[in-house]
């Protein structure tokens, strides 16, 4: 799968992936963690990935956490949706049967 907001590379038997909007402090908006748990869900089925490492992209900041810019419109129904899938991820985080290590450098929120 071609991902935009996030890199993804198997290297070693370990599966990289990479936040990869630096100039947005690596905020996460609805595509990107979209595309994080679809990489997940590659690593989830590649038997060749013993391990999962996490970064952000540029040197100022792992993530910013949640990208507020795209959040202002948003019904209250729209919101329960954003906040569903962020959830999601992290259950897909917590679920995966291989160590994720987080590369943390910079601002981490």
């Amino acid at each position: 799968m071609a991902y935009e907001t996030i890199l993804y590379e198997v290297r070693d038997a370990v599966a990289h992936i990479t936040l990869n909007r630096p100039k947005k402090l690596n905020a996460m908006n609805a595509q990107c963690i979209g595309e994080m748990r679809a990489a997940l869900a590659e690593v989830r089925g590649d038997d060749g990935v013993r391990v999962v490492v996490i970064s952000g992209a540029g040197e100022r900041a792992f993530t910013a956490g949640a990208d507020i810019t795209e959040l202002a419109d948003k019904t209250p129904a729209e919101m329960e949706g954003y906040n569903r899938e962020w959830l999601g991820l992290f259950d897909d985080i917590e679920g995966l049967p291989k160590p994720v290590i987080a590369s943390i450098h910079g601002y981490a929120t």
